[in-house]
C-alpha cells in the first residue's frame, strides 16, 4: 500500500512537472495549447505521457500491479462496494487521461503541413 502511494505521488509530481515546464516554456496554461505538443517538444511529451499511463494503471506497468494488489486487498476484506466504486472511477479517469495523451499527439488542423504529402 505504501509503495503504491509513493509511486502514485511520484508519477503525479512528474506529470505536473512536465506540464509546468511546458507552461513556463510557452507562457500559457490552456489545455488546447498542448495540441501537437509532440512536434513542439517531444522531450516533455514522452515522459508526461508515460507518467499518465502509469497513473492510469495500464497493463504491464507497475501502476497496474499496484492497483491490482490494492483492489484485491479490498475484495478479500469484503469491501465489495468500495472496490466496485474504485473500479468505476478508474474508467472515468482513464477516459480523461487518454484525452490528454490524444491532445499531445494530434496535430492542429490550422497549422501548415510541413511534409510533402
Amino acid at each position: 500500500m505504501i509503495t503504491y502511494m509513493l509511486f502514485y505521488i511520484s508519477m503525479n509530481l512528474k506529470t505536473f512537472a512536465c506540464i509546468v515546464l511546458f507552461g513556463l516554456h510557452t507562457r500559457t496554461d490552456n489545455i488546447w495549447d498542448y495540441v501537437g505538443l509532440y512536434m513542439k517538444d517531444p522531450f516533455v511529451t514522452l515522459p508526461s505521457a508515460l507518467c499518465l499511463l502509469f497513473v492510469m494503471g495500464i497493463l504491464l506497468l507497475s501502476g497496474f500491479l499496484e492497483k491490482f494488489y490494492l483492489f484485491m486487498c479490498g475484495w478479500h476484506a469484503c469491501l465489495y462496494f468500495f472496490a466496485s466504486i474504485g473500479l468505476l472511477m478508474i474508467d472515468v479517469y482513464i477516459y480523461y487521461y487518454l484525452k490528454i495523451i490524444k491532445i499531445y499527439y494530434t496535430r492542429n488542423i490550422n497549422e501548415p503541413n510541413y511534409c510533402n504529402c
